[in-house]
């Protein structure tokens, strides 16, 4: 579990440092304070060795999929802009630093910076692809051609990458290809696998494949009744939740009393995102969850409900949740819910300052002091 995370010259944040992190870590603060630059840097942290890392982040932001162009090459997505809004003021002249410390002492860092213009002699021999950890799925052409593997797109930008944990290093480079965007290590990643981590934002809708995948998972290790007492509190009438696969396609249902099982990508924002957090958190025990704006898609009436569940699934799993809010509401309700499971698990902050980012640390018995004595604390 994180205990701290430091960022330097990611976005809003020149050198910005977090501590006290609890499993219930909750974040607010006014717009572009840096709240969800905040997810971002913890999901970069742990999912570096993903080649779909940026196309995740600008999906975030609400930035488009990337079109092939006759020639092959990604439209829209001309070297760097990939990454370039990632460095305070687009400057990739600087290094983009991610730093963080567990509860068991480990330490970890991940830093990015501009490379030079490249050439395919730089980048690697272009015939071996045995260095090649992946492609992303954005890619155009045919990714088992290993000639065109690592070929730079003319002018392009390499990203260079380095982690370190404990001491221990290893490095690579996200390049641009005609196929896509890869990331080759210089030699095969030899680090210990970081913890899962996993951003879900208002917007953000799992494929059915994912939303099976996890409803299968736990549905073999008998906690899928769980996830059914959950839904009922949002729909009495809510009975088993269950995942079919027709002509090939797999889907998730909802059976209640009163009708026919539907889809759940029929049904309201509040059972997709309910079922989101939960399936997530129960299929993959000791991760750590990105929940920005928790609140959306749920009526205010069940923040309590819907912190109690968060707060005993993330104590059941070992689970770590760092979310943000606007909502005073969904403040409030975060004492209330954690109170009924365990009030040490929640610590609140605020992000302010005015020349510099600030945090401003609250714990859950503080948290509630505060609100007691009518006290703004968003």
């Amino acid at each position: 579990m994180l205990t701290k995370i430091s960022l330097q010259n990611l976005r809003c944040f020149k050198d910005f440092t977090l501590e006290n992190m609890t499993p219930l870590t909750l974040i607010s603060g006014r717009n572009n304070v840096g709240k969800t630059t905040l997810l971002e840097g913890i999901l970069l942290l742990f999912v570096y060795r993903s080649a779909e890392l940026f196309f995740n982040i600008n999906a975030i932001r609400g930035i488009p999929a990337v079109i092939p162009s006759p020639q092959g090459y990604l439209l829209g997505l001309e070297p760097p802009s990939l990454w370039e809004t990632l460095f305070p003021d687009m400057d990739m002249t600087l290094g983009l630093r991610i730093s963080a410390e567990d509860d068991a002492g480990n330490a970890s860092v991940v830093c990015l910076e501009k490379d030079a213009q490249v050439s395919v002699a730089q980048v690697g021999n272009k015939n071996n692809a045995q260095n090649m950890l992946q492609l992303s799925v954005a890619q155009v052409g045919n990714k088992n051609n290993a000639q065109n593997m690592l070929q730079p797109v003319p002018g392009s930008y390499v990203l260079n990458l380095s982690y370190e944990n404990n001491g221990d290093r290893e490095t690579g480079r996200f390049i641009l290809t005609a196929n896509g965007l890869a990331l080759n290590f210089d030699a095969p990643p030899h680090l210990p696998t970081p913890p899962f981590a996993l951003y879900i934002g208002p917007n953000v809708l799992f494929s059915q494949p994912q939303i099976v995948d996890w409803l299968s998972k736990v549905d073999l290790d008998d906690k899928k009744q769980q996830i059914v007492e959950a839904l009922r509190l949002l729909d009495k009438e809510i009975i088993d939740v269950f995942a079919v696969t027709k002509h090939g396609v797999a889907d998730s249902y909802i059976r209640r009393n009163t009708s026919k099982p539907r889809s759940v990508r029929t049904l309201g924002d509040g059972i997709n995102k309910l079922l989101s957090y939960l399936l997530a958190m129960i299929a993959n025990p000791d991760g750590i969850f990105l929940l920005d704006e928790i609140e959306t898609g749920f009526h205010y009436s069940f923040y309590p409900q819907l912190w109690e569940l968060i707060s005993t699934v993330a104590k059941e799993t070992n689970s770590q949740v760092v979310a943000t809010t606007h909502s005073y509401e969904c403040i409030s309700a975060a004492v209330e819910g954690t109170k009924k499971v365990d009030s040490s698990l929640l610590t609140y902050v605020r992000l302010g300052g005015e020349d510099s980012i600030v945090p401003y640390y609250f714990s859950g018995d503080n948290l509630a002091f505060a609100l007691q004595n009518e006290m703004e604390v968003r």
